[in-house]
Formats: structure tokens, sequence, C-alpha cells
């Protein structure tokens, strides 16, 4: 019960200190301590009764901001969250592979070399030209390598989200699974006549849980800064847009737009680091 109450004071002093760093617009803009203090009330007001937030367009309309940002959150958090399955999926499968089969292993130390010294970016443009390409030539286009309007691509920014998170999942498992193999329970469950992924997912997983969970919390926090970036260049509508078109010259809802993103994802490895230290 204490860890909980402790949670949720960590909670608290998380979303105040998000309040008064993105205050700091309206104080550098103004330069009125005033007019910052006012911006603080005014957020945690707003925090408290969130169906209030008004976003105002360009052409003098207006609607509710929980309204209006559902689907461009909706389109970022199911390229994000499909990310996250694809990395988690391939680490474990090409981990395995890797460990028990000499020619995966070669494979991936090949695919290892290319994939760590391609930036995000490149492998963005190059992922673009070759589908273009392939259009090109053969008149079929796969999937579409940029946006326009209030849709949203997912196949793009699905692979390239995902390639680097692989790869550096992919090092940890790897480095957990070659150390695991060579513990004494290990080598007495395969005795017995168990086989390897009998004794890796029944014995090994148990001393896994609370390193990796750790590793693939950083690596979600990662990805979710990543795809800003991927949303940006390719124009998807998506939470960076809003961002981009209304956070930047409205503070409260460039608040709500990273509370909304980050806060979900910080709340749910936060409580399962909880759970895991209770046990």
């Amino acid at each position: 019960m204490i860890k909980f109450q402790r949670l949720g004071i960590e909670i608290c002093l998380i979303i105040f200190i998000t309040v008064l760093i993105s205050s700091i617009t309206d104080l550098l803009y103004t330069k009125n301590v005033v007019f910052y203090i006012s911006s603080i009330k005014e957020k945690i007001y707003y925090l408290l009764n969130p169906s209030e937030v008004t976003i105002y367009f360009s052409n003098g309309s207006s609607a509710p901001f929980l309204e209006f940002f559902l689907k461009p959150y909706l389109n970022t958090i199911k390229i994000l969250l499909s990310s996250i399955l694809l990395t988690l999926v391939m680490a474990i499968v090409l981990s395995y592979l890797y460990v028990f089969n000499n020619v995966a292993k070669y494979i991936i130390n090949v695919l290892f070399a290319i994939a760590e010294q391609l930036p995000d970016v490149l492998m963005i443009i190059i992922f673009q030209v070759l589908i273009l390409y392939i259009f090109v030539e053969t008149d079929i286009l796969i999937f579409n390598v940029i946006n326009t309007g209030t849709t949203s691509i997912f196949w793009l920014p699905l692979f390239v989200l995902s390639a680097f998170p692989i790869t550096y999942l992919l090092k940890f498992f790897i480095l957990y699974l070659n150390e695991q193999i060579e513990k004494p329970y290990y080598l007495f469950c395969k005795a017995k006549g168990f086989s390897e992924l009998y004794c890796i997912k029944n014995h090994a997983v148990r001393n896994f849980l609370s390193p990796a969970l750790l590793t693939i919390k950083n690596i979600c926090f990662l990805m979710i800064s990543n795809l800003l970036i991927i949303e940006l260049i390719v124009n998807n509508y998506g939470v960076i847009h809003v961002i981009k078109h209304y956070g930047l010259s409205n503070s409260t809802i460039f608040l709500f737009s990273i509370l909304l993103l980050f806060g979900p994802f910080w709340l749910f490895f936060r409580s399962l680091e909880v759970m895991i230290e209770r046990k």
C-alpha cells in the first residue's frame, strides 16, 4: 500500500513539473512572472476539468480538444503499439535462433552490422526511394511513403521505428540467454531431458523479468521520441501534427498532448515495477 501511495505522489510530481516546463514558453513570450504563474494556475484548472479545454482553428471555429485529439492520438498509438509488439516478437524469436542456430547467427550478425550504421532518417529515405523505384518499375505501390491531408500512413513508420529497437533488444536478449544457458539450473533442466525451449520458458524467464522490464521501458520511451520525429518527416496525421499546428502556440494543448502520449506508458511500466518489487 505504501508503494502505491508513493506512486501516487510520483504521478502528481511529474504532472506538476510538466506543467511548470510547458508554461515556460509563456514566460519567455511575455517576460512576465505574474502571467507565468497565471498560466500555471490555468493549466492546473484544465487538468482538473479536461472537458473544458478547447482548440481553435485558423478559420475561427473551435472544438473540444479531447474530441479533436482522439483521431491523431489513435493514429500514433496504433503505430507505436504495433511497433512495440513487432520489436518484442522479433527480438525473442531472433535471439533464440541466434543462440541455437549457427546459420541464423551469421545472418543476424550481418544484419546487425548494417542496421547499426543507419540512422532512422536515412532509413526513411532508403525505404521511400526503394518503394518509389519498385512503383516506377512495376506500377505496384507497396504502401504510401508520405502522407497528405488528415489520413495516416502505417507501414513505413512501423518498419523504420522498429529497426533500431529490435537490434538493441536483441543484443540484450542474446547476452542474457548466453549467460543463462551456462547456469547450473539450466544444465540440470536439460539433463532431466526437457527441451531447450521448455528450460528457457519455465526457468530462465523468471530471472529475466526485472532487468528486461527496465530495458523494454527505456526502449519504449525512445520509440515514442523517434516516432514523433518520423511522423514529422512523413507528415503523418498524429500527435506531432497537433503539437506542430496547435501546441506550439498554445501551451495547454502542448501539455495535454505530451501527458496523454507519455503518461499511460510511464504509468504502465511504473505500476509493473511496483508489483514486481512487492514480489
